[in-house]
């Protein structure tokens, strides 16, 4: 994947995200994060629990009165800095939260491979319309930047990653400014599951019938403006792509409710802009992070996000899309070859993890 102007200079990851990336790459699907927080092991004598710690309800900002609230998720082991993602939950714009159960799961899986994660939540329409929550959104971007020292985290190296209508609010936050990609509320990568990226095409898309289109449904009351029509365009994250904006994961379901014309668009307006970007379809009828989604679309913004976050030693494999994906990089059998190499670089890593505890005398 080729860099840009502006990007961030990178620091080498630290051999702790070695170790979590290997172990969530190669073996974390072996087993299931349960929606319930369940603890699961990951590795023998190891959960879920003891892999993250987790600081909830941290307050980011206020709004309106509003205290904007987020969920930190954080990896135990090293010191970091570590690099960190932004999380927002799928709500329509108008419901859901930060303890979204399919939100509260990428987030451990991505803490557990050395990203520390902020689940925000943000306000929602119709008390709140546009453009209330990208703006709690890029606040929350600050206030992490800002924070960064707290949070063992690098400010250099922040990336958003969203659900459905938290994709879109993502992907504005990531695409509305210009120039360098650490200062300010700006962020290095972005990965959208399942986002309207331009809503005037996605108003053609749509059958007449379909109740986003109706008035009367809750997240409606998003665009709420005296001029709809422009200010459907202002709320498109495409509206604003420039050839300095971060690279993007764009995932989606192939008979899904977003039209797959939303992230192909998208796709096609950074291309033209130079900027580096990935289509994932995955072979479902499932939105967002749902069902079958879940481990395609995590484990493609895991490698994505290690790429473009990190000196990765899996920069240049150039498989994040892996057999799920609709573009194949590799033959299906090179990519078992090499998640069965990366199974032993996780054991490799663990046992010198091991090795490097000082025992107790």
């Amino acid at each position: 994947m080729s860099r840009h102007p502006g990007s961030p200079a990178r620091s080498v990851g630290s051999h702790t995200l070695s170790l979590g990336l290997a172990l969530a790459i190669s073996i974390g699907w072996v087993v299931t994060l349960r929606p319930q927080d369940e603890a699961v092991a990951v590795a023998p004598q190891a959960t879920a629990a003891s892999l993250v710690s987790v600081e909830s309800n941290v307050l980011y900002g206020t709004a309106d009165g509003v205290d904007l609230l987020m969920d930190v998720y954080s990896p135990v082991r090293g010191t970091g800095p570590y690099p960190a993602v932004i999380a927002l939950h799928a709500s329509g714009f108008y419901t859901g939260d930060k303890t979204d159960p399919d939100i509260v799961r990428a987030s451990k899986i991505l803490a557990i491979a050395g990203f520390v994660t902020f689940s925000i939540n943000y306000r929602l329409a119709p008390q709140y319309p546009y453009p209330a929550a990208p703006h709690d959104a890029q606040q929350a971007v600050l206030f992490v930047r800002e924070n960064a020292e707290r949070f063992h985290i690098d400010p250099n190296r922040i990336g958003i990653a969203g659900a459905s209508a938290g994709a879109t609010i993502g992907a504005w936050v990531a695409y509305v400014g210009k120039g360098a990609l650490n200062t300010g509320s700006r962020v290095a990568a972005v990965v959208g599951w399942s986002g309207s990226m331009d809503f005037p095409a996605l108003a053609e898309e749509l059958s007449p019938s379909d109740q986003r289109l109706n008035p009367t449904s809750p997240g409606h009351g998003y665009l709420s403006g005296p001029d709809i029509q422009q200010e459907a365009i202002e709320a498109s994250p495409i509206t604003y792509v420039d050839p300095t904006d971060p690279p993007m994961l764009l995932t989606i379901g192939a008979r899904e409710q977003t039209p797959i014309q939303q992230p192909e668009l998208m796709e096609h307006k950074l291309q033209l802009a130079g900027v580096p970007v990935e289509l994932q379809v995955i072979p479902s009828k499932d939105h967002a992070l749902y069902g079958a989604n879940f481990r395609p679309a995590v484990t493609a913004a895991i490698f994505f996000l290690g790429q473009e976050l990190n000196n990765s030693p899996l920069r240049g494999l150039q498989i994040s899309l892996g057999p799920f994906g609709r573009y194949h990089r590799l033959p299906r059998i090179v990519l078992w070859v090499v998640l069965l190499a990366l199974l032993a670089w996780a054991v490799i890593e663990l046992a010198r993890g091991r090795s490097a505890t000082p025992r107790a005398r």
